[in-house]
């Protein structure tokens, strides 16, 4: 992977617009497309089953957002040890109403949403984005479930942006978090988890699981990889109780043997045993980790 593939790449873009012939066919054709070493940028496609849709763009309308756009993700993914890696990326550029910036991760399709705003992302955003594509795997059919493990791929994405970037610092200006002052207990966040799920929010509660994984490894990347073993299974929660308690104990059970103690020692120190209820001994992972009792079983 090269800087030198995406500036191949970008150039035949901004030729093809520079044309005297190409901007009316630019301008009434959308999904173009922008390509090199595994990361893809579209312009106007549709991602069927994602919240934000396109409206109709063309290359050459689009302005130079997308192609810096492209720019700053593709060095994002330089970045990445190979082991790291997302093996295939497609960014969705989308025009929005309104300047305010919007991203979604649709992980189905392994794809980056991103629509309004000219500014430019940093460098941990798009790590943080591409953790997210790295780490999309089967999760809960219901709401409890998939709420609870959205705080925790929040966490992963913050834990794995850090790593790479050697430091605790993740997010954008605006939404700047620091792995080293993790927030409050937020209770009121839980109380959002169980009590109006279709609501929540799971950014903060993924802030505080990123800090409680940092303080336990802040330099190797062995506790990130066997996590992501965990988030990535394609194995289906059929028959996972639909409680916190039980969707945490079953990812517990997908992380590899050597990063599961840790892993159990990172969620005692998150989620309140209250929240996770059906752990009984969440209690027992704070002083001995490794020995969190089943949700739903002896």
């Amino acid at each position: 992977m090269s800087r030198r593939a995406a500036v191949i790449a970008l150039a035949g873009w901004l030729v093809g617009c520079a044309d005297s012939d190409a901007p009316a066919a630019c301008h009434r054709v959308a999904g173009g497309a922008l390509s090199a070493d595994g990361l893809s940028l579209r312009l106007g496609s549709r991602v069927a089953g994602a919240s934000l849709h396109p409206g109709p763009v063309g290359r050459c309308d689009a302005g130079p957002a997308p192609a810096a756009a492209f720019l700053d993700a593709h060095a994002a993914l330089l970045a990445l040890p190979p082991e790291l890696r997302p093996r295939q990326v497609d960014v969705h550029w989308m025009i929005a109403r309104g300047a305010a910036r919007r991203i979604e991760v649709h992980a189905e399709s392994r794809s980056v949403l991103l629509a309004g705003g000219n500014e430019p992302l940093s460098r941990t955003v798009w790590l943080h984005e591409l953790g997210h594509v790295w780490a999309a795997g089967a999760r809960p059919p219901g709401r409890l479930g998939r709420s609870v493990l959205a705080a925790v791929d929040e966490g992963f994405a913050d834990y794995y942006a850090a790593l790479v970037n050697r430091s605790p610092r993740v997010g954008g200006r605006d939404e700047l978090r620091d792995l080293e002052r993790p927030p409050p207990p937020a209770a009121a966040a839980w109380a959002e988890l169980a009590l109006a799920p279709e609501g929540f929010d799971p950014h903060r509660l993924g802030h505080g699981l990123a800090a409680s994984l940092w303080a336990l490894e802040p330099a190797n990347t062995g506790l990130l990889l066997d996590l992501h073993t965990g988030l990535a299974s394609d194995a289906t929660y059929t028959g996972v109780p639909d409680t916190p308690g039980a969707v945490i104990e079953e990812l517990a059970r997908r992380i590899p043997n050597r990063s599961r103690a840790r892993f159990e020692q990172a969620v005692a120190a998150w989620a309140p045993a209250e929240v996770l209820g059906g752990l009984a001994s969440v209690d027992s992972a704070r002083a001995a980790p490794g020995k969190m009792r089943g949700a739903h079983g002896p």
